[in-house]
């Protein structure tokens, strides 16, 4: 492995303050239970997946005579640093006591989550110009100019684009009937629905999974 494979293994550790308010109730001699709680996360140096060219059976140590050039670049998910991000949250919760035998619960959840400072390598690939490739030798090595960097960094900005793999929605509406037999035992049927919004794949939020809804039923004795 090359030089610039072991510099992509090097990732800074997650930093994250977390603000939470919330409250729990009781209601109608606690047959009605409702929570919620709002969050907001200011984090640094999240940890995301990304595509990248990861150089490979580089000849090393790179300099004059052996540059990085003489790497081969393979596409590879490998794991880096977002600059900074944020995550406005809330969390809502109902369960209801409706009959002494059955019982309805309901569970809401929503993650604003946004990227700031970052660039992903793999759209400014995409969407780049010709002028995003101009190269020069610097003591023996090919590097991007100075303005190509620029502009690759310009066009790959994930900036405001949504966190990956986390639904900014989720809902749970669940029921459980519970029918006793004998003194120790206790026959159940429950169901319940999960439903969550789509999930981009990647930083630069292009493509995504569907809006996935499961519903489960199932019965037994306890």
């Amino acid at each position: 492995v090359g030089a610039g494979a072991a510099a992509l293994a090097v990732i800074d550790e997650e930093e994250a303050w977390t603000y939470e308010i919330g409250a729990k109730t009781t209601l109608f001699d606690n047959r009605l239970i409702l929570n919620g709680n709002l969050y907001f996360i200011d984090w640094t140096n999240q940890q995301v997946n990304v595509v990248a060219n990861v150089p490979t059976n580089c000849l090393e140590p790179p300099g004059p005579d052996v540059p990085e050039r003489n790497c081969v670049s393979q596409p590879n998910n490998i794991v880096d640093n977002v600059g900074q991000s944020e995550v406005f949250g809330i969390e809502l919760e109902a369960n209801w006591l409706a009959t002494d035998n059955l019982t309805f619960s309901l569970a809401y959840g929503m993650a604003d989550s946004e990227l700031k400072d970052f660039s992903d390598v793999t759209l400014a690939n995409l969407k780049c110009p010709a002028e995003c490739w101009d190269t020069e030798t610097v003591d023996g090595v090919l590097r991007f100019t100075e303005d190509a960097i620029a502009l690759r960094n310009e066009i790959g900005s994930v900036d405001g684009n949504e966190s990956p793999r986390s639904p900014k929605h989720q809902v749970n509406v669940s029921g459980i009937y519970n029918k006793g037999i004998k003194s120790s035992l206790e026959w159940f049927l429950r169901s319940d629905v999960t439903w969550e919004s789509k999930q981009y794949a990647r930083v630069s939020n292009l493509t995504y999974t569907d809006e996935p809804l499961i519903w489960n039923a199932w019965t037994g004795l306890s």
